[in-house]
């Protein structure tokens, strides 16, 4: 957002927060002011009387709740309630059963919860001021586009370096020399490399049906009504892209309010795609460099709404359509099916000892649901198939990058498709290590892919797939951008983008994606069906069979030669356990975030070198945050979420060993960070006396809250280590499980033997015996034959072992965190919770149908406007809560409720919570 839009909002958050804090003071002030009066009237000494001094603070209490001063609870400090007060202090009078030590008991009670509310004000109070220091510090807000906590940027209030540091310089300078560096490659090679791709006969019956359907399509899609449903549609993608500052980014949402502005914009897009073939840039686009938390810079563009609502439909349209002819091919016989195939000699003999009737093919076709390694392989390649071209709207993809934050957990998040990738290579590497004691891994990505792309290949392969020539003047538009660094002002050189992708738009992944996928395709016809598992430029290729990775990496290589883009050195490499690694292969560390995989243990363990480079850039950012609430964000970005979700997350293929390993790591961050300190809420309590209690040593503050969320008045520290300790039990270590396998998969050898030669040998006559067998064993009945032995039983294990099957799905679960137990205290503590608006999700209310009705493939009753509020982290149902909030609350409650009487630290309504998390979700840069 422009720093006067932020900085408006900055001054009406804090114009509300000055507004609640005066009216805050003031409560303070009354509530102080009759609770020193009952006190005072309350002393022994002047009021001797137990009763009189009961009824008192009774009556006191009640009036400070009639008038709003406390919340309105009918209970107090010792637990009994209000109503019960009043009838045993009358009881008292005459009744010796309640006697002086009762009322001394419901005297200090009452003197209890008084103190308790006071406290209350008193962390009303400090909140406000660290609010107030929040907002007195954010006066320098670069732009930065709202996302919901997104990974790569944070949302916090400190000032950036307008030149940034060393490293920002170096990294512009590499991406001006490929975007304003021309690299052209020869049409006529790739066109003849594309077509000896495609030779095969099977593969050239797909191509064609690929450009027909691609013709078809250029043609219709200019023609197709956008209704102000589908421009919804469009509008939540270019927000999910993160692509716009916040002012740009809150005008859409305003689009999204009102039917008539829907249906205006639509006309304009649609005015713009009956001219697609003469369309161009208005006028130059700025280019901004975000710093992200991996340490890397990107330079994103920031052109206006309409231009980016356009290019994002063109894209988002062209990307579902070619999704679904690639994944025609995918699912066709011109795709290659890997694994290693018994021979018919090998299913003869298995039908003859075992009495099995299935065909030859039948284990491996890609219609058979018989359960085996390698029918579980190609669904689960499916699932990787160029998984960031998205099906439609109600299936979007998650922009993919390495500071990704783990949060929805859904099939097409990023976060989610990244670890369940590490969890399969982890699985494969076990299973191929006890089935065929080998296995061999390459790692590799592009060295500055987007930037590096050349024009001209994306040309050619798009028009040797179908696109015609009126399509590619438009993509040709979109990419010659003419663009400067906003850092240079607005006098500054504008230059042609003549090389290269911009990052964040759905046009630049469809290109990168209609490239890659012939890399894709090439591994698979050239490595005999091997799959490259990818993610975006992000590439690995594995087998058992070492010659597979050959073939596949040679592929590669005439595929980056013909394009002209060049691999990372510094990320490709490859390793091999079990033999000894070919020469054709790269050398290198198969990493993956913090992880390094050991060839001789075949374990992932945690880079602590690369963990200590990130331990001094998370001091240097926390050293640049002039505010408490800015550095707990920063905090809970880096040690929260980008450190532990670079560990790999937890795994039955992994064990509970790797789990122990985070838990340690974590833990020496802490040690490092905060070498004076136990912790980090040791810390922050130094620092808050030190800033607003200064000349006092120390103050009561307890330790729930700074882990309690922002909303119930805590300071909202997150704590990874929760997850980790929940999930630990219910993970074992690998080998345990593999060795339980082998043992199972001998029991069966030994079950099937032991049945052949008591039953099944005594029932087959001669004439069923397969040729094979007589080959060796001549005329012999059939109760002469051996039975295999195991070595021979055991061939073929991806398809015919449910034991390692059963292994296979076993080991890529990643174990269930263990709930704490509630108890009647606890129950008790939660019913006091006040239930907010934002405590439950909304559905979204059914859109409006615009002009012409809903699209086919719309998000289909996304209410322009509506959104889903925030889940109250605290609610009064224990089961509601998740798992690390039950934690948190298991764990501190009886401290919070033996501090603030409860579990909420302010009341509801008297400071700005909503406000602050409106706030903290603009996306402002690292410190550059």
């Amino acid at each position: 957002m422009p720093i006067e839009s932020a900085s408006a909002f900055s001054q009406t958050l804090r114009n509300v927060t000055d507004i609640k804090l005066t009216a805050l003071s003031k409560k303070r002030a009354a509530f102080g002011s009759t609770k020193e009066h009952l006190i005072t009237s309350t002393d022994p000494q002047k009021t001797p009387s137990i009763q009189d001094r009961v009824r008192i603070l009774l009556q006191g209490y009640k009036k400070l709740q009639n008038e709003g001063f406390v919340k309105g609870t009918d209970t107090i400090a010792d637990g009994n309630s209000i109503d019960n007060l009043e009838q045993f202090l009358l009881m008292s009078e005459y009744d010796p059963s309640v006697g002086t030590n009762l009322l001394n008991a419901f005297e200090n009670g009452l003197r209890k919860t008084l103190s308790m509310e006071e406290k209350k004000f008193e962390f009303g109070d400090l909140f406000g001021r660290l609010l107030t220091e929040w907002l007195v510090n954010a006066k320098h807000l670069p732009p930065g586009p709202v996302g919901e906590d997104s990974d790569t940027t944070m949302s916090t209030d400190e000032a950036f370096e307008t030149v940034g540091r060393k490293e920002m310089q170096e990294q512009r300078k590499l991406f001006e020399e490929y975007v304003f560096t021309e690299k052209t490659t020869d049409d006529t090679a790739i066109t003849k490399y594309l077509d000896n791709l495609f030779k095969p006969s099977d593969a050239k019956r797909q191509l064609n049906k690929i450009r027909m359907l691609v013709t078809d399509f250029a043609r219709t899609l200019p023609k197709r009504i956008i209704t102000a449903e589908a421009l919804c549609d469009v509008i939540d993608g270019v927000i999910a892209n993160n692509l716009l500052n916040n002012e740009k980014t809150e005008t859409l949402r305003q689009f999204k309010k009102d039917e008539a502005v829907l249906n205006e914009v639509a006309d304009v897009i649609m005015m713009h795609m009956s001219a697609y073939e003469t369309w161009s840039w208005e006028e130059p686009i700025s280019l901004d460099m975000r710093r992200q938390l991996n340490g890397k810079y990107r330079v994103f563009m920031d052109e206006g709404i309409i231009e980016a609502l356009l290019v994002h439909h063109v894209g988002s349209e062209w990307t579902f359509h070619m999704k679904e002819c690639f994944s025609q091919l995918f699912n066709s016989d011109a795709w290659l099916d890997g694994g290693d195939l018994p021979t018919k000699k090998e299913l003869d003999e298995r039908k003859f000892f075992l009495d099995e009737s299935k065909a030859a093919g039948a284990y491996f076709s890609r219609y058979y649901d018989e359960r085996n390694i390698l029918q579980k392989r190609r669904s689960d390649s499916a699932k990787f198939f160029l998984s960031q071209m998205a099906d439609s709207y109600e299936k979007p993809v998650d922009p993919y990058d390495e500071d990704y934050e783990d949060k929805k957990k859904s099939s097409t998040d990023a976060g989610f498709i990244k670890h369940s990738l590490l969890h399969l290579l982890s699985t494969e590497l076990l299973i191929n290590k006890a089935m065929h004691n080998k296995f061999t891994v390459l790692r590799s990505d592009f060295k500055w892919f987007g930037p590096s792309l050349p024009h001209t290949s994306i040309m050619a392969v798009l028009r040797y797939f179908g696109v015609p020539e009126s399509w590619i003047g438009f993509f040709k538009a979109f990419l010659n951008t003419p663009i400067r660094f906003s850092s240079d002002g607005p006098d500054g050189l504008v230059r042609n983008r003549v090389r290269g992708v911009p990052i964040s738009h759905t046009l630049s992944t469809f290109f990168g994606e209609m490239l890659l996928f012939v890399m894709d395709f090439a591994v698979n016809q050239k490595a005999n069906g091997t799959f490259l598992y990818r993610i975006h430029d992000d590439f690995w290729l594995w087998s058992h069979d070492q010659t597979k990775v050959v073939d596949g990496w040679k592929a590669m290589q005439r595929f980056a030669q013909v394009v002209g883009i060049e691999f990372n050195e510094q990320k490709t490499g490859s390793k091999c356990i079990g033999e000894e690694l070919s020469k054709e292969l790269p050398e290198g560390d198969i990493q993956w975030g913090f992880l390094k995989l050991d060839d001789k243990s075949g374990r992932f363990l945690i880079d602590q070198d690369q963990v200590n480079e990130h331990i001094v850039e998370l001091k240097r950012q926390l050293a640049a945050c002039n505010s408490i609430f800015s550095w707990v964000q920063a905090w809970n970005k880096y040690y929260g979420g980008f450190f532990a979700r670079n560990f790999g997350g937890a795994a039955q293929c992994f064990g509970r060993e790797h789990v122990d390993m985070i838990i340690e790591t974590l833990s020496r961050i802490q040690k490092d960070i905060f070498p004076e300190h136990s912790s980090v809420t040791d810390y922050l309590k130094s620092v808050i006396v030190e800033r607003f209690f200064p000349g006092e040593k120390s103050i009561d503050i307890p330790q729930g809250w700074f882990y309690w969320p922002i909303s119930m008045g805590g300071l909202g520290v997150l704590n990874p280590l929760v997850h980790q300790y929940a999930i630990r039990e219910s993970l074992s270590s690998p080998q345990i499980l593999i060795d339980d396998t082998l043992r199972e998969e001998r029991y069966e050898y030994e079950q099937k033997q032991r049945h052949w030669k008591t039953s099944r040998c005594k029932t087959i006559a001669s004439y069923e015996i397969p040729s094979s067998i007589k080959e060796v064993y001549g005329n012999r009945s059939a109760d002469k034959i051996p039975f295999p032995d195991f070595d021979e039983w055991i061939k073929n294990r991806e398809l015919f072992s449910k034991p390692f099957y059963n292994l296979f799905l076993l080991l890529r679960g990643i174990g269930s965190e263990r709930d704490p137990k509630s108890t009647p205290q606890l129950e008790a503590a939660l019913r006091t919770v006040e239930l907010r608006g934002g405590a439950s999700t909304r559905a979204r209310a059914p859109m409006y149908r615009g002009r012409l009705g809903t699209r086919g493939r719309g998000r289909g009753g996304a209410a322009a406007g509506s959104r889903k509020t925030k889940k109250q982290e605290i609610t009064n149902d224990f089961d509601d809560l998740s798992n690390y909030w039950k934690w948190v609350v298991a764990l501190y409650a009886d401290e919070m409720v033996s501090s603030y009487g409860g579990l909420e630290v302010v009341k509801h309504g008297l400071l700005p919570v909503g406000m602050v998390e409106a706030f903290r979700s603009m996306r402002v840069s690292w410190e550059q």
